[in-house]
């Protein structure tokens, strides 16, 4: 999980406590994880739904926060193995929407943006490499 690392120590030092203690935070748990629907990892992330190809994860917040957010939003990570052609192709895809009132603009600001941007190319990458080794 080295594209997701710098984000997750940074979240550790702000919550991890005995709150979020059952929340997933070390390398190996997040490696070995079944990720089942409910999951909740590093603070973060939670689980919504789960197939064989895909995993929808809501973003934005605690995922102890379960009412609507301010801010909001939905990563959807797929991998779909297409035998007959002897690939597998990989999808990210990220929605970010405001939770709360009317929205006026974009959801987040640019720089958050952009950073957002840099850190899930490097967490695809990651996973990638995860899986081609």
């Amino acid at each position: 999980m080295a594209g997701y690392a710098y984000q997750r120590q940074y979240l550790e030092k702000k919550y991890r406590d005995a709150d979020t203690e059952s929340q997933l935070w070390d390398t190996k748990a997040l490696q070995e994880s079944e990720y089942p629907v409910g999951t909740q990892i590093t603070d973060h992330f939670e689980v919504l739904t789960k197939t064989p190809e895909s995993i929808i994860v809501r973003c934005g917040d605690s995922p102890r926060k379960m009412e609507v957010r301010p801010s909001d939003g939905l990563f959807e990570m797929r991998a779909e193995i297409k035998e007959a052609e002897g690939v597998a192709e990989f999808q990210l895809k990220s929605v970010f929407y405001q939770g709360l009132g009317k929205a006026t603009g974009k959801p987040m600001p640019p720089h958050i943006e952009f950073l957002h941007r840099q850190y899930t190319k490097l967490w695809m990458e990651t996973a990638i490499s995860n899986v081609t080794r």
